[in-house]
Formats: C-alpha cells, structure tokens, sequence
C-alpha cells in the first residue's frame, strides 16, 4: 500500500449498516483491511472479503483502528469489551467528508458521523457516539458515551444526552433539555422538557410512554 494510506478493521459485521459504513469509509479514503464476524452462531455476511472469524483472529492486525458499525448503543458497549479481552488497541473514528464539524467540536474514541450531519461550536461527544445521516445538533452541546443520533435528528442548541441514549429518526429536542441515561427518544418525537434516566418518551409534545427499560434492545449501558 502506498505510504500514508488509511486503513482500519470493522468488528461486528452483522448488521445491515456495516453497508453504511463501507460507503463513508471509501468517501474518506479509508481502506478496510477486514471484516470480523462476532457471532459465529449467525449468518455470515457472503458479500464481504477478507472475512474473519472469532477464531481466525490472529491473522488480522491488531495494530489497526477498529471501527463498530453498528446501530444500537448496548451492542456497540459489548464489542467494545469484547475488542479488549481479545487484544485490539484503537477504537478508530469514522466521519464522512461530507459533514460539517464546528472547529471546536471534540470527541472520545469510536466517533462516527455519517453524511450531511451538521454540528456547532463547543459540542463534545462521549465514547462510541453514532450520529447518523443529515443530523443537525446546535451549539454547546454535550453527550456521554455510545449515544446513538437518528437520521434526520435535530438537537438544538445547550442540551446534554446521558450516556446509551438512543434518538430516533425525526425526533427534536428542543434548547436547554436535559436527556438522561440509557433512554429512548422515539422517531418523530418533539422534546421540550428534561426527559429522566431509562424511559420511553414519543409524541408532540413528548411524553413518557415506557419507565424502568433497559436501553435500547435492552442493552443498558
């Protein structure tokens, strides 16, 4: 390969938008050195190449950035752990050229953004943190680790979201609103108070719908 050129590994390759993140890799120039399939005791994925499994890791290189494509911020939680008993180093980031980051945006490992997002100033995001496709998040806004943005999502500005928060498609969170931990925004949802730790919330306005869940898939994190 030529000198300087980008390359990382994508752990958990079992869900459909590992294809989403095929494409955001090859817009920014990444080349995906291997596909490792965690769960041998689910389909493989046959389109894939080179293709891994649990037991054939040593042949890949541990060296590598590797990225998690997957959704849901439970399961994202469980790689992780699993990336550290098995020895791999770097949780890489993977954002698409095509979003817009405020120079003073900042972030932890595992970051991934997805085309046409747009992020303001003095944001900081948490560990694992997935926004997805034509996200708009306004100013000073903070997150803990493996939060999930759904596409189309709009945050506005002076919000914070608890750790292993996942926000569905459409969904609004109006300024100054406070998101606890381990929650779910439903898609299409308009939130315009503080939401607690582990519930459900839908509708415009907003309002609890589920209480005592367990993330989302229940996958606390």
């Amino acid at each position: 390969m030529p000198n300087g050129e980008k390359k990382c590994l994508f752990y958990g390759v079992g869900s459909s938008y590992v294809y989403e993140s095929i494409e955001i890799a090859r817009r920014a120039g990444i080349i995906v050195a291997g596909y490792i399939h965690n769960q041998p005791d689910q389909p493989a994925p046959v389109d894939l190449s080179p293709l891994y499994m649990p037991d054939h890791l040593e042949r890949c290189d541990h060296a590598l950035p590797v990225i998690i494509p997957l959704i849901t911020p439970g399961y994202r939680k469980k790689v992780v752990e699993e990336l550290q008993v098995r020895g791999f180093g770097v949780q890489g980031d993977l954002i698409d050229p095509t979003a817009i980051l405020a120079g003073t945006v900042t972030w932890q490992d595992g970051f991934q953004v997805n085309a046409g997002v747009v992020v303001g100033v003095r944001c900081r995001f948490g560990r694992q943190v997935l926004i997805n496709r034509s996200v708009s998040i306004g100013h000073d806004v903070t997150t803990g680790d493996f939060v999930t943005f759904g596409p189309a999502a709009v945050v506005c500005g002076t919000c914070t979201i608890g750790s292993g928060t996942f926000i569905g498609t459409n969904a609004t969170i109006l300024p100054k609103v406070n998101i606890g931990s381990n929650s779910i925004i439903a898609g299409g949802a308009v939130i315009r108070k503080d939401v607690p730790d582990r519930v459900m919330v839908a509708g415009n306005p907003a309002r609890i719908i589920k209480t005592d869940i367990q993330g989302y898939n229940n996958c606390p994190v």
